[in-house]
Parts: C-alpha cells; sequence; structure tokens
C-alpha cells in the first residue's frame, strides 16, 4: 500500500502540472495516496476499482429495422468483434477473412455513397476529402480480398463455424447492407439484389451524411482488429497446409514454419490499408462545415493513425486547445540562460 501510494501521489503531481481536465483529480488523488499510507481500518476505500469494459448482448437482425435500429446493431456487432474471445478455429479465421471481404466491399459503395450525396448537398468543401476515403476504402477492400483468396486455395472444407465471432461478423454484414442496399431484407446471397438506396433516402441532410459515416468508420476498425489477429490466421493455415503436403508424400518430414508468411503478409497490408482509410474517413467526417464536431472520427482516425498504445504525453498535448497552450506558455519560467564569459 505504501508503494501504492507513492505512485497515487505521483499521479497528482503529474495531473497538477496538466491542462484544467486533469486538475479536478488533484484533491482526490491526494487524498487516497494519504489514506494509503494508514492501516486498514477506514470505513471507506481510498479508492475505487474500475470496472472493465462489458461486452454487449447481440442484438440478431430482423426484418424491418430502421436506420437507427440498424446503427445500433452495427455498433454492437463491432464492439463484440473487438472484445478477445475464446480460441478460433480454422474455420473461423476462413469465416472471418470472408467476412472482412465483404463488409469492406460494402463499405466502399456506402462511403461513394454518401461522396455523391454530398455533392448533391453542395457540401464542396467536404467532397475531395470523402473521395480520398472512398479511395483508400477500395484499396482496403482490394487486400481483403487478396486475403480471401489465400484462404479459398488451401486444401480441405472446414464447414460453417459454429461461433460467436463467426455469427457476429455474419450480423454486420446483414445489416451493414440493408443500410446500403435498397431490399429491406437483404442478405448475402447470389440472388439477392444488390441496387444501392436513393442517395435522398440514404442521407436526406448533413447530418444523417455524418451520423451514417460513423458506422463505415465502425467497420473498418472491426476489420483491421481481424486483421491484427494474423499471426495465429497465419500460423493455423500453415500447418492446414503442411499436414496436406504430409499426407500426400508421408516420407517426408512435417514441416510449416515459413509457409505462414505469405499469409501473414497480405493480413498486414489489409490492415496498413484499412488504417489509413480510417484516418482518410475520420477527417473527411470533420470536414462537414456545416455540422459540430464528431466525437466518433477523430477517436478512431488518432486511434488508427498513431497506434495503440500512445504515450500519455503525446495525449495530453493532443487535448489541449490553443488557448490552454498559449496560457501554459506563458505561466511557465523561461529557461535559464548560462552566464556570458
Amino acid at each position: 500500500m505504501h508503494g501504492l501510494a507513492e505512485h497515487i501521489a505521483m499521479a497528482a503531481h503529474l495531473a497538477q502540472r496538466g491542462i484544467s481536465t486533469p486538475r479536478a483529480a488533484i484533491n482526490p488523488l491526494r487524498r487516497a495516496a494519504a489514506l494509503s499510507r494508514v492501516p486498514n481500518n477506514l470505513k471507506t476505500d481510498p479508492i475505487a476499482t474500475i470496472p472493465f469494459r462489458t461486452t454487449p448482448a447481440r442484438l440478431p437482425p430482423h426484418p424491418g429495422e430502421s436506420p437507427s435500429d440498424l446503427l445500433t446493431g452495427i455498433n454492437a456487432s463491432v464492439q463484440r468483434l473487438k472484445t478477445p474471445g475464446s480460441p478460433v478455429t480454422v474455420a473461423t479465421w476462413r469465416y472471418l477473412a470472408t467476412a472482412a471481404a465483404i463488409t469492406s466491399d460494402i463499405n466502399h459503395k456506402l462511403i461513394l455513397s454518401l461522396a455523391r450525396r454530398l455533392e448533391e448537398l453542395n457540401e464542396n468543401r467536404s467532397v475531395p476529402k470523402f473521395d480520398e476515403a472512398v479511395t483508400t476504402a477500395a484499396k482496403a477492400s482490394r487486400e481483403w480480398r487478396s486475403v480471401v483468396k489465400y484462404w479459398n486455395e488451401l486444401p480441405g472444407y472446414f464447414g460453417h463455424p459454429d461461433s460467436a465471432a463467426a455469427t457476429d461478423a455474419s450480423d454486420l454484414i446483414i445489416r451493414l447492407g440493408r443500410l446500403v442496399y435498397r431490399d429491406p431484407d437483404w442478405r448475402p446471397s447470389p440472388r439477392s439484389s444488390y441496387r444501392v438506396k436513393p442517395l435522398d433516402v440514404l442521407a436526406p441532410t448533413p447530418y444523417q451524411v455524418r451520423e451514417i459515416s460513423a458506422a463505415p468508420l465502425k467497420v473498418l476498425d472491426a476489420c483491421n482488429t481481424i486483421a491484427r489477429d494474423r499471426r495465429l490466421a497465419s500460423n493455423d493455415a500453415a500447418i492446414v497446409w503442411a499436414i496436406e503436403k504430409y499426407n500426400q508424400t508421408p516420407e517426408q518430414r512435417l514441416w510449416w514454419h515459413g509457409h505462414a508468411a505469405p499469409l501473414f503478409k497480405r493480413y498486414k497490408l489489409a490492415e496498413t490499408k484499412g488504417t489509413k482509410a480510417a484516418v482518410a474517413l475520420g477527417h473527411a467526417i470533420e470536414s462537414i462545415s456545416s455540422l459540430k464536431p464528431s466525437e466518433d472520427a477523430p477517436l478512431v482516425a488518432r486511434e488508427a493513425a498513431a497506434g495503440f498504445p500512445t504515450p500519455i504525453e503525446h495525449l495530453l498535448s493532443s487535448a489541449r486547445t490553443p488557448q490552454q497552450e498559449s496560457r501554459r506558455n506563458q505561466q511557465s519560467p523561461p529557461a535559464s540562460r548560462g552566464r556570458r564569459k
């Protein structure tokens, strides 16, 4: 407890030297540091535990959902896909890669539709940035198709996976498709209609453009999460390849090391292109002049650009407004200069 008190006191000291928001924590931190030093006979605990983020419950898609319901369901599926779950099987790796490719393709169509809608609404300042987001989203979609092509070239059929991650990915495909396509009961199928909604129905006003743009931004984040597990996915694919080769030629040694690299590189390229697409789309959303700044766009874009974890001093400096930075510089004493000889 004494060591913990030292750390709390240091946190209070750092908060005192920071911006206005952390300064509100100075007194509670100092109180917690003081209480942590005394014997454990207090009526109240000096520090309260922070609850972990809970995984939202699954929201199964149903016919006739409103655009608001679709966005809520998309957000729930994305959060569930980003939550670490049970170990994933080879069948699930393949299914998740296929789902990422399908959602990336729909995502590209959605961003393109929003860009054309902004042209109709004369949001000329935002159109070039959305066009850039369209280009980067198309590149991300192309890389995911490359990942799926590699999986499809592997021997054997692994069946439809019975896992929560596969179910969440399926829900995400269905809802994202129903957000973009005219058929309110759309499902991915060769016989499904892929006619896009009229632009004025998809997003009647710039506000709806901003609101809907949060969906492809979060979908890009979910696809990047799938790509980050590339080491496990690539190793499993390499083992499948090695077992098939061993069954054909049993006299050879079972060896899979080195065969994971091609798929690993494709996953990495998919994440790199997806990160660029997320950053471009985040900047595009922020450029819509007739709206207040979006809360989701800068957070996801900055996360994608900076990576995680980000050094705390970078987060604090980026959170300061120009007025706070100017006031801080005025309050800081000038650097001491050495005596002239």
